[in-house]
């Protein structure tokens, strides 16, 4: 993973001459998103690590909501359409720009219901690379999705410094409750 991220380094360092501008500046745009993917690969790696280890030595937490079916639906088709949404955001951006059509909390509230119907935890810092915004902003959002009720935060039981972000059953509901209005649609 080293070498990788030297050689991506190495490159960013001896730009071609013969390139325009243009091309080079969406080359770095290019770049820093495939940074972002492997940030968010190798948060994703310590995180189910971390879980695995607090699987190992047990851990409770408050206000989370059932992982087994969601009114009858199974979870995987609630995962695919949160994952869908995620997805076509992305696309989207490709041809209007970020700018246009921002929602990070949106984006976030998507990550943290898939990882709570894949049982999954994810740390902060994973959570703000979702939203694809800067910290400030999503730590805002946080805030204010804390505030609301919708999401909750745990500290890790193994490392006091790492923080882990949680749908609370009221936002679990209220997700469960638009994928359901919009699958019937």
């Amino acid at each position: 993973m080293v070498q990788i991220v030297r050689q991506y380094l190495g490159r960013l360092a001896s730009p071609e001459r013969s390139r325009s501008d243009k091309t080079r500046v969406q080359e770095l745009f290019e770049r820093a998103a495939q940074f972002r993917s492997m940030a968010r690969d190798i948060l994703a790696m310590a995180d189910e690590a971390e879980a695995e280890a607090m699987d190992m030595v047990g851990s409770t937490l408050d206000d989370v909501p059932s992982k087994t079916e969601c009114n009858g639906w199974p979870n995987a088709r609630f995962v695919d359409i949160a994952k869908y949404q995620y997805r076509s955001r992305r696309v989207r951006e490709q041809y209007f720009g970020r700018k246009l059509f921002g929602e990070p909390a949106w984006d976030m509230l998507l990550e943290l219901y898939a990882s709570e119907l894949n049982d999954e935890n994810i740390s902060t810092s994973n959570l703000i690379l979702s939203s694809l915004s800067p910290t400030s902003t999503a730590l805002r959002w946080i805030k204010y999705m804390e505030d609301s009720g919708l999401v909750t935060k745990k500290s890790s039981h193994l490392d006091g410094r790492v923080q882990y972000q949680r749908i609370t059953k009221n936002g679990f509901d209220m997700m469960t409750k638009y994928f359901e209005s919009i699958s019937e649609s």
